[in-house]
């Protein structure tokens, strides 16, 4: 639906992918779909676990999922007015602690036409491992909790609003969600 950021003129915010389902996913759904909604920015919002996993068998030659990627990431972008491409942090990029990236650093060294915005560097990473760890659903599984959605969007937010020439940090603006979940979060550490 089209909102006004700012002073930037109405835009339209899709998500038409799904993260983890690897590069190839994301081309068909921004061929089947995301070129039919004729959007201003497309992002491609990725994990780690993306490079390895195609329509078929998962990829172990990391030389073939860069290339893999390269080639979908290509396409998206010759079909975009605006394209950037983020990497979103997974439990394990933090937790025990900050990895390096080492994936997406190879790839931009192989594909430098390819410039990689790394969110979890827009996080509140200082707050320390004990608060990063209420972010994911864990012991369940990895995925991030509310808590852990709230400031993933908060970073991507600024990031758009900085692609759109503002420079607004997000991190810090208290919601009433976002109150609510620390509280919660806080009274009962393993939900």
């Amino acid at each position: 639906f089209p909102v006004t950021i700012l002073d930037v003129k109405k835009i339209k915010v899709y998500n038409v992918s799904c993260v983890g389902a690897g590069f190839p996913n994301f081309l068909d759904y921004h061929k089947r779909i995301g070129l039919k909604l004729d959007p201003d920015l497309v992002i491609v919002n990725y994990t780690d676990v993306d490079w390895p996993r195609t329509e078929g068998a998962h990829l172990a030659d990391q030389d073939m999922m860069f290339d893999q990627a390269a080639k979908c990431l290509r396409q998206i972008k010759e079909t975009s007015k605006k394209f950037l491409i983020t990497l979103m942090p997974t439990y394990w990029d933090l937790i025990p602690e900050v990895t390096q990236d080492k994936n997406t650093v190879a790839f931009m060294k192989k594909y430098p036409e390819f410039i990689v915005h790394i969110l979890k560097n827009r996080m509140p990473l200082a707050k320390g491992e004990e608060f990063i760890e209420k972010w994911y659903s864990v012991p369940w599984d990895a995925h991030m909790s509310d808590l852990g959605g709230e400031f993933y969007a908060r970073a991507m937010a600024g990031f758009v609003a900085q692609n759109l020439g503002q420079n607004i940090l997000f991190n810090d603006v208290m919601t009433p969600n976002l109150e609510k979940l620390i509280k919660l979060k806080n009274q009962n550490p393993k939900q």
